[in-house]
């Protein structure tokens, strides 16, 4: 559904995450593209950019089968991501245990946000695509067809659409008020056709919330809900105090954790990734305080990352987050 190659853009763009990860300047060497027949090459040496990423291709099930059409109907995202690795040291023992994670890579860039989506129907006895409509946002749900030559499949700002299963032309579309990332049931009582549909949104795709169940028919008479806001994820359920919440850490300390931890969502540089806002356009990210909360308690999508970082890792990369990504003001020591 999605082609193995990575556009000139995306390479671009692919390229300066992937370095800035690796402590690297832009310009050092240059990222490896992986194309189709190198998909599975190494990258312990090197950074490399693939597509699609570890978000798509297809990333919601399920995809579904017409044995009238003999068509698969395929929700997908041309997701690119670039890979760096690190080696980690063994861990001290523990008694008679030896803790340890054997090898460890970085995924920074792609996202359900800002990735291209395809819907596509593909022949099933030879792969051909039949027909295929692309969207500028990531195609993330689950697609369901009829003997009637019908396929329904939901859209991030909350349009759940019907297709002539046959050619791809669009017969239907309504409004369900949440994001549409979900897959409908179709069923049949008292010789009725039946649709059913649960909009509530997603989390990780950071698209509109809500907990909207539709039951449509051809002689349903309630029309479609407004449309929905932005996109937004999952707040915490509380928060907590760090010890010592005012100190400043270190900037330069922060970076790799940053790297480690904050990039696959935020990207490398802080300007977006997989679904997390671009920290330069939040006011909020200047201050010092405001992020060394968020870091501590997560919220709004983000985990909490008390009891995953120590405080001092916590204070390293709110200090990074403000001072070299936001250029905020932090605390002096």
């Amino acid at each position: 559904m999605v082609p193995h190659t990575v556009s000139e853009a995306q390479h671009s763009e692919i390229a300066k995450l992937a370095q800035a990860a690796a402590g690297q300047q832009v310009a050092a060497r240059p990222v490896k593209v992986i194309r189709a027949t190198q998909i599975f090459t190494p990258y312990w040496k090197t950074p490399v950019a693939i597509t699609p990423g570890p978000q798509g291709g297809t990333n919601w099930q399920p995809s579904s089968y017409n044995p009238e059409t003999h068509m698969f109907y395929v929700c997908a995202q041309s997701g690119v991501s670039g890979y760096t690795a690190h080696t980690q040291a063994p861990p001290a023992r523990q008694g008679n245990v030896m803790p340890y994670t054997v090898g460890s890579a970085l995924t920074i860039g792609g996202g359900f946000g800002s990735n291209a989506g395809t819907f596509t129907a593909v022949a099933a006895t030879t792969g051909r695509i039949v027909w295929q409509k692309r969207w500028p946002e990531a195609c993330y749900a689950g697609s369901t067809t009829t003997a009637g030559n019908l396929v329904f499949i939901g859209r991030n700002a909350g349009e759940l659409q019907a297709y002539d299963a046959r050619n791809g032309k669009l017969l239907w579309s309504f409004q369900t008020g949440a994001g549409a990332n979900n897959a409908p049931t179709i069923f049949r009582r008292n010789g009725k056709e039946y649709v059913v549909f649960y909009a509530g949104g997603n989390s990780l795709a950071a698209t509109p919330h809500g907990d909207n169940v539709w039951l449509f028919s051809l002689d349903g008479k309630l029309g479609p809900a407004p449309a929905p806001g932005p996109g937004e994820g999952t707040a915490h359920a509380g928060a907590a105090k760090m010890k010592n919440p005012n100190a400043p850490g270190a900037a330069a300390a922060g970076k790799p954790i940053f790297a480690q931890n904050c990039s696959t969502c935020h990207g490398a540089t802080g300007q977006g990734g997989n679904g997390g806002p671009d920290l330069t356009s939040i006011p909020s990210a200047k201050n010092f305080q405001t992020v060394i909360d968020q870091v501590f308690n997560g919220g709004g999508g983000m985990p909490a990352f008390k009891g995953t970082l120590s405080e001092k890792e916590i204070r390293d990369v709110s200090t990074y987050v403000v001072q070299d990504i936001t250029h905020g003001r932090v605390p002096k020591k």
